[in-house]
């Protein structure tokens, strides 16, 4: 069985960390701008300043998505790989 050196899955645990964050906040985004265009809605958009908080959203994204963000995740545990994907490398190793 192949190991990956220890720089390599502590690596893809962060990246895994970046991927769901990134996912999060593109879902919060299509969230906000679907509530936004619901005919009816346009008081409690205003009310709820979803304006603002697309924007703010925007924001977060863009951050999540950069190098500062994965840097910024250096000394934390990351996330777990998902397991079908685990799966399939054990199997796709096993057979090497």
């Amino acid at each position: 069985m192949k190991l990956l050196h220890p720089t390599v899955w502590y690596r893809e645990r962060l990246e895994i960390k970046q991927q769901r964050e990134i996912a999060l906040w593109e879902k919060q985004m299509k969230n906000l701008e679907a509530f936004s265009l619901l005919p009816g809605h346009e008081d409690q958009t205003e009310r709820l300043d979803i304006s603002s908080r697309l924007a703010e959203a925007t924001k977060k994204l863009t951050y999540v998505g950069s190098k500062d963000y994965l840097d910024s995740l250096v000394g934390t545990i990351g996330a777990d790989p998902p397991l079908l994907l685990h799966e399939q490398k054990v199997a796709v190793t096993q057979k090497v």
